[in-house]
């Protein structure tokens, strides 16, 4: 896939009926160190249920609620669409998910 050809489908993706989470905020807590992170979406798109956790390197980071607000003192971690040089280095498995919505956490 072209460069233009990513552009284009991502331009599609915002114009489709896709989930649009960018007013949301997630909570994610890990299964093993019980560290947290709250995140938001910064495009059109959909975030993974579970990822392993970068605090203990052991866990997983479970989803486990969404809210519409938080405090403005709390550090988010962002969902975004990976740029073509990281979609170009994924699995082809990953590139249709990711063509599909999925996002990643920056």
């Amino acid at each position: 896939m072209t460069e233009e050809e990513y552009t284009i489908a991502l331009q599609n993706l915002d114009n489709s009926n896709i989930e649009d989470h960018r007013k949301d905020y997630d909570l994610y807590v890990c299964d093993k160190c019980r560290e947290f992170k709250i995140t938001t979406c910064d495009n059109k798109g959909y975030a993974p249920m579970l990822f392993q956790c970068d605090h203990c390197s052991f866990g997983i980071m479970r989803y486990k609620r969404t809210t519409k607000h938080v405090k403005p003192t709390v550090v988010l971690s962002h969902w975004r669409r990976p740029t073509y040089k990281e979609f170009c280095e994924m699995s082809p498995r990953l590139q249709q998910q990711v063509l599909e919505g999925l996002l990643i956490l920056d």
